[in-house]
């Protein structure tokens, strides 16, 4: 059986180099979240007293378990594809005729292209 706390060191270890990809650690909640400008459409963590994984799709409302962290390195290239780049609704507000020009909007474009640009080296 996984300790939850090695687990949880682990998980960091696997999640921390893939930041540019778009994963962001919330310590207080013991949580890493992937999506673009404070987005959490992949929520990684390890529930209390569990020995494994759990990855939520949020979107989907599909909840995934990984006994180890190798088990879910394997899936995550999958996983980040399908919610790489912006959520629908981020979408939406960029595409809109609002005249956003604000620094989060600036923000969150220098953002989506260093995602990209993390996705394709």
């Amino acid at each position: 059986m996984n300790d939850p706390s090695k687990l949880w060191t682990d998980l960091c270890g696997v999640l921390e180099p893939r930041r540019p990809r778009g994963w962001r650690q919330v310590e207080e909640q013991k949580k890493w979240c992937f999506g673009l400008g404070g987005t959490s459409l992949l929520v990684a963590d390890i529930a209390d007293g569990e020995s494994f994984v759990t990855v939520l799709e949020y979107l989907a409302d599909v909840e995934h378990h990984y006994v180890s962290t190798r088990a879910l390195l394997d899936a995550l290239p999958a996983l980040e594809c399908r919610y790489r780049g912006l959520a629908a609704l981020q979408s939406e507000i960029l595409e809109s005729d609002i005249g956003l020009k604000s620094a989060g909007l600036v923000a969150l474009l220098k953002e989506l292209a260093a995602q990209d640009n993390a996705f394709d080296s």
